[in-house]
């Protein structure tokens, strides 16, 4: 049988790309299945097979005894104000760096500074700065009248969990700043014109040319940003270790103790199917929500 052309191609294509395939698999897709696959059995070693049958115990014991609900809340909590924070103050960097004064180069460089960062120097520097003794962040605030007296920030929950919100935000807020300063840079400025014919001053531009044109970037960016917040602790582990009292204890500290503290590995293989499980309940509802406001738009 002979091939058509177009066949050909197609099949000649598919011989390219598959050394990358066979990459990928061994990669990424060998250990899921692993992972997934002790995550049914009961032991403290993953293994290529069991002598046991498949059981939900690891599930039950994460869901039915309730150790579940703290970190699933603080890691709900901790990628909504996190990825709210660096939205925002990536936005707004962004906006001002796209504009033209002297010094914008220097200026875009020494923005983006805290990203290059590691975590454990910028989590050692958030440390001293929060320390109740000789830390700027207690003598700024009691200097300008919102605390009467230090906060021990490190040993008390709802300061631990800001504590390290903040210090999470300022080390990722340049990604958005980054992405979304290049997609600003790439929207036509005759769309900003015409706008400026139609009457529609910068609040108005900002918001029926900017921001519409920004949304792929904008939705992109979320689910890159929640799903990096997903797996990364070392902020949260340096910082309070996923205390006090469980306050800062995300998911994937949740998993990282019980795998290495523990050597629960298949109860905390788990956690990592469910931890993957939540990642695409939350890109699908972003992609969801960007097409819903895509057809409002439309309208």
């Amino acid at each position: 049988m002979t091939l058509s052309r177009t066949a050909k191609k197609r099949w000649f294509g598919i011989i390219l790309i598959f050394p990358a395939l066979l990459l990928v698999f061994a990669i990424i897709m060998y250990p899921l299945y692993i992972i997934i696959q002790g995550s049914f059995y009961k032991g403290t070693i993953l293994k290529l097979s069991y002598d046991t049958s498949p059981t939900l115990e690891n599930y039950m014991t994460f869901f039915a005894e309730g150790n579940f609900i703290r970190p699933l809340v603080v890691t709900l909590l901790f990628i909504i104000a996190v990825t709210s924070i660096t939205f925002l103050v990536g936005f707004v960097t962004a906006i001002v760096l796209n504009q033209k004064f002297k010094g914008r180069r220097i200026a875009r460089v020494l923005t983006l500074l805290p990203w290059p960062v590691p975590s454990s120097i910028a989590s050692l520097v958030w440390i001293v700065m929060l320390n109740p003794t000789i830390g700027i962040i207690n003598y700024l605030l009691i200097q300008i009248g919102i605390l009467d007296s230090p906060i021990t920030w490190l040993s008390s929950e709802i300061p631990a969990f800001l504590a390290v919100t903040l210090a999470t935000s300022w080390k990722g807020y340049p990604f958005f700043t980054l992405i979304l300063l290049s997609g600003m840079q790439s929207i036509p400025l005759q769309l900003y014109e015409a706008a400026k014919l139609d009457g529609a001053n910068w609040w108005g531009r900002l918001i029926h040319v900017t921001l519409p044109s920004l949304r792929p970037v904008i939705a992109i960016g979320i689910i890159m940003r929640i799903l990096w917040l997903l797996k990364d602790f070392s902020i949260i582990y340096i910082m309070t270790g996923g205390g006090p009292r469980g306050a800062t204890e995300t998911l994937a500290l949740h998993l990282y103790k019980n795998a290495f503290e523990y050597f629960k590995m298949n109860y905390a293989s788990a956690v990592g199917v469910v931890i993957l499980v939540l990642g695409g309940i939350m890109t699908f509802l972003v992609l969801r929500m960007r097409k819903y406001q895509g057809d409002q738009s439309e309208k």
